[in-house]
C-alpha cells in the first residue's frame, strides 16, 4: 500500500497561518485570505514598533561598549562621588517632576477642566512608569485617565501633549542656537554651528507660519480650515493665544534650565569639569537628537551625541594622568544618570500605582478612537 502524501505548505504560508492564529482562542481566523494578511501585517508592524526602537538602542550600546570597554566605565564610576550624585539625582527628579506636573495641571485647567496639582500627581507619576517602556503608551494612559476622571476627550488630551511638546521643542532649539554662537561644535570634523543656526531659522519661520495660520487663516470659511477646526486634537491650537504660548514657555523654563545644567553638575560629581557655555550648547543638541523616534527615550543616541560634543572640552586630573578618557567619563556619567532617573520614575510610578485604580489608565469599554477625533 502506497504512502499517502500531503502537499507541504510553503514557509511563507506557514508563517501566515501562524500569525493568523487568534491570540486568545488559538483558532484560525475566519478570513484566511486578504483579511488574514492584513491582520498579519498589522501585527508585524505593531511588533516592529515595539521591538524596533529597543533593537536600535541595543545596537548603539553594543557599539559604544565595543568602543569604550565596560571596565573603563566602571573605573570612572569608582572615582565619582556617588553620595553627591545620588543626592543631586533625587533633588533633580522631584524638582522636575513637580514643575512638570504643575505645568500640565495649569494647561489642562486652562483649556479643558479644572484640575489641581495634587489631583494630577498620581496620573503623571504612573505615566512616568509607563514611559520607561513606551512613550506613546504613557501618553495614551494619561489620556485615558483624564477621560475617565474628568471626561476630557482623549484626542484633546493628546493635543495638549502636542502643545506642550511644541513649546519644549522650541525651547531646546532656542538654547541650541544660542549655544552655537559661543561654541563651534564639530562631529567627525563637520562644523555644526551653521547647521544649527540654519535649522533654527527654518524652525522660526515654521513657528511664525503656525501662529499666523491659527490666528488668522483658521477662521477662514475654507473646506480645509473647517475640517481642521473640527479635529479635537487641534482644538488647543485654535483656542491658544500668544500669551498662552508665552506662559507655557515661561513655566517650562525651570524644567529646561534644570535639564541643561544637570550634565554640568553630573560631571562635577565625577571629578571632571566642562565649561558651562559648552554644556549649554551641547546638551540641547544631544536632546534634540534624542527626541527622534529611533530609540526609547533617546537611549544610546543622546549618550553618543554627548560624547562627540563634549569629549574635547572635559577636563579632569584623571584624564591628565591617563587613567581615564573624557569619553569614558561622559558615557559612564550619562548612563548612570539616565538609568538612575529611570529607576526613580519606576519607584515613584509604582508607588502611586498602588494608590489609584489601574482601570483608570485602561481604555474605556465604549471608547472609539475614530469617533473621538
Amino acid at each position: 500500500m502506497g504512502r499517502i502524501s500531503f502537499p507541504r505548505a510553503p514557509p511563507s504560508h506557514l508563517l501566515l497561518v501562524f500569525f493568523c492564529i487568534h491570540p486568545h482562542s488559538c483558532r484560525l481566523s475566519v478570513g484566511y485570505g486578504k483579511s488574514c494578511l492584513e491582520k498579519t501585517m498589522k501585527r508585524i508592524i505593531h511588533i516592529f514598533k515595539l521591538v524596533g526602537p529597543w533593537a536600535v538602542a541595543i545596537g548603539i550600546f553594543a557599539w559604544l561598549f565595543h568602543s569604550y570597554p565596560i571596565s573603563s566605565l566602571i573605573n570612572a564610576a569608582k572615582h565619582a562621588n556617588l553620595l553627591w550624585f545620588s543626592g543631586f539625582s533625587l533633588f533633580y527628579f522631584f524638582f522636575v517632576f513637580a514643575l512638570d506636573n504643575w505645568a500640565f495641571s495649569a494647561v489642562l485647567s486652562r483649556f479643558h477642566h479644572p484640575i489641581s496639582f495634587k489631583e494630577l500627581m498620581p496620573a503623571r507619576a504612573v505615566t512616568y512608569l509607563i514611559m520607561i517602556l513606551n512613550y506613546g503608551a504613557s501618553q495614551g494612559a494619561f489620556a485615558y485617565y483624564l477621560k475617565r476622571t474628568k471626561q476630557i476627550p482623549i484626542w484633546e488630551v493628546l493635543g495638549t501633549f502636542a502643545f506642550v511638546a511644541l513649546v519644549d521643542l522650541y525651547w531646546l532649539i532656542g538654547m541650541a542656537v544660542l549655544g552655537s554662537f559661543f561654541e563651534d561644535f564639530q562631529i567627525r570634523g563637520v562644523h555644526l554651528g551653521p547647521t544649527v543656526r540654519g535649522f533654527g531659522a527654518f524652525a522660526a519661520v515654521a513657528l511664525i507660519l503656525h501662529l499666523f495660520y491659527w490666528h488668522y487663516w483658521s477662521n477662514k470659511p475654507w473646506r480645509v480650515t473647517q475640517w481642521l477646526r473640527q479635529k479635537k486634537f487641534l482644538r488647543i491650537f485654535h483656542e491658544a493665544h500668544l500669551s498662552d504660548y508665552a506662559k507655557m514657555a515661561l513655566m517650562r523654563t525651570p524644567v529646561h534650565a534644570s535639564i541643561i545644567s544637570c550634565m554640568y553638575v553630573v560631571l562635577l560629581t565625577y571629578n571632571a569639569h566642562a565649561p558651562f557655555l559648552t554644556v549649554l550648547g551641547a546638551t540641547p543638541i544631544a536632546f534634540i537628537l534624542g527626541i527622534l523616534p529611533i530609540s526609547p527615550s533617546g537611549l544610546g543616541i543622546t549618550n553618543s551625541a554627548l560624547i562627540e560634543l563634549l569629549q574635547n572640552s572635559v577636563q579632569s586630573p584623571l584624564i591628565a594622568s591617563g587613567e581615564l578618557t573624557a569619553a569614558a567619563i561622559i558615557l559612564s556619567s550619562s548612563l548612570l544618570w539616565i538609568f538612575g532617573n529611570m529607576l526613580l520614575k519606576a519607584i515613584v510610578g509604582a508607588f502611586y500605582l498602588t494608590r489609584v485604580s489601574k482601570d483608570l489608565f485602561e481604555p474605556p469599554a465604549t471608547t472609539d478612537m475614530n469617533t473621538e477625533q
